[in-house]
């Protein structure tokens, strides 16, 4: 399942790219999954891309997809450093353990986070990560975006 996760969100990429931006513009750069849990997964097979190696396009702009075990998306967001963004989600649990094991720090995640795509944008249009991110919510409607709140939810719902 994590694949056709990873192909819809490959696809919707595409969508995007064809239909919002200017065929001259350089490509976004769709990078991943990065598995933060390697000891226990066997999907990942790039060493660089699985914890504690940097993460893809982490220097860059851009949108970031996280997935749970089983694929389900949970969560997308943009940000100016990916690598910084992603860093404030997932940290060493060293010392703590003194290993250099992925520490969830978020923890309010629907299904536990296990995958990470990131999307990197090109330096002269830093400012399509968001249009990417609010295109990439509406089509993929990730759980972790989409939950509403119930003290707010009747605002959403037209009266009868």
């Amino acid at each position: 399942m994590m694949r056709d996760s990873l192909e819809k969100l490959r696809q919707e990429v595409e969508e995007y790219s064809r239909t919002y931006r200017h065929p001259d513009l350089p490509s976004f750069r769709l990078r991943g999954p990065y598995a933060l849990f390697p000891e226990n997964d066997t999907f990942v097979t790039d060493p660089e891309m699985r914890w504690d190696k940097q993460w893809p396009n982490s220097d860059s702009a851009g949108v970031y997809a996280i997935f749970s075990q089983d694929g389900t998306l949970l969560y997308i967001g943009k940000a100016w450093f990916i690598g910084r963004r992603l860093a404030s989600y997932f940290q060493y649990e060293f010392p703590t353990t003194k290993e250099k094991r992925c520490h969830v720090v978020h923890t309010q995640w629907t299904y536990p986070p296990t995958y990470v795509c990131t999307i990197a944008v090109p330096e002269t249009s830093r400012f399509e990560a968001c249009a990417l991110e609010e295109y990439l919510i509406h089509e993929l409607k990730p759980l972790d975006n989409i939950r509403i709140d119930p003290h707010w939810k009747e605002d959403l719902i037209p009266a009868a």
